[in-house]
């Protein structure tokens, strides 16, 4: 996961402090794999954390590999082949499609998550360009990060429909409950929900209001209550897309396995590339991009082992 306030709340830090000094005892000497103990003793501590999804992930790790199963074979085996999305930075039109252009041409992606917000006439010749450049079949989808105006937002909302563009996340904060049901009727672009949708009852909110999908920061809310939330959704008829938050190669991975694991998780194509954005990296085999998509590994777990020499590098920061 990558640990910083304006994200998770919590730093490297003091994430590694809570594990140490608030979880560490209260799970010392119950059984790794009694998951309902270990989670009555987890939620004794009401919040949910960086620390909480870490101990999540781990738990489910160390699961998978007793099993002797991949992790994403382990939470529902639906795929060890996973497309993934570019992520366009923001930038000038101008960066926005050579840096676009560079990646497709280097990994073969197919889908592009494109960050916008900042002007909406720049914005849409952004992606006019894009869309000229790589054609009908190039899924592109857009994230404002809630930095639009509710006007913004409306205005832009038929440009990004005629530039054909499949996803509109956080395009803007929504004053009232009712704000965001009627743009979400209104809106000619589905709407994803990030910022607002980090709980499965903030996420249910949502999805009653009416947005057409919700996603999931794997890092930020673990597998178990990343799957609370994608029940949820599907159940309801919406679509879940498994998010970036500048991970990783591990992190990246965490979230691929459990994009790997369920059908219900395909037509949303996973935006966790940003390793390839990283000059160094803790895997001591890099993740490949190939032909726009991600081989999941076969070994029990995650799957990967990790370069000690670069661990020791970062491990200062919690220190």
């Amino acid at each position: 996961m990558t640990d910083k306030p304006t994200w998770t709340g919590s730093t490297p830090r003091l994430t590694a402090q809570a594990l140490r000094d608030m979880y560490e005892p209260l799970l010392t000497g119950i059984d790794p794999l009694a998951p309902e103990r270990v989670w009555a003793a987890l939620d004794r501590i009401g919040d949910w954390s960086s620390a909480k999804s870490a101990i999540d992930i781990a738990l489910t790790d160390l699961a998978a590999r007793c099993a002797g199963l991949p992790l994403w074979k382990y939470m529902g085996g639906w795929t060890d082949d996973v497309p993934v999305a570019w992520l366009v930075n923001l930038a000038s039109p101008e960066e926005q499609l050579l840096d676009a252009k560079r990646a497709v041409e280097a990994h073969g992606f197919t889908a592009l998550k494109v960050k916008i917000g900042r002007d909406p006439s720049q914005d849409l010749a952004s992606l006019q360009r894009m869309r000229s450049q790589f054609g009908d079949a190039m899924h592109i989808a857009v994230d404002a990060n809630g930095q639009y105006s509710p006007e913004q937002a409306r205005h832009i909302a038929a440009g990004l429909y005629d530039c054909g563009v499949a996803l509109f996340e956080d395009p803007c904060s929504f004053r009232t409950d009712q704000a965001a049901a009627q743009f979400f009727a209104t809106s000619p672009v589905a709407v994803m929900i990030d910022r607002a949708a980090g709980t499965p009852r903030d996420a249910q909110r949502q999805v009653q209001l009416g947005a057409q999908a919700i996603a999931l920061k794997i890092g930020r809310t673990g597998y178990r209550r990343s799957e609370a939330i994608r029940q949820q959704c599907e159940l309801a008829g919406v679509d879940c897309g498994v998010g970036v938050s500048a991970e990783s190669g591990l992190g990246s991975l965490i979230g691929l396995h459990f994009r790997g694991a369920r059908r219900h998780l395909d037509p949303i194509p996973a935006e966790n590339s940003f390793f390839l954005k990283l000059e160094v990296d803790v895997l001591r085999e890099p993740l490949r991009v190939i032909d726009g998509r991600v081989k999941l590994p076969q070994a029990p777990g995650v799957g990967v082992d990790l370069d000690e020499r670069v661990l020791e590098r970062f491990s200062t920061l919690v220190r």
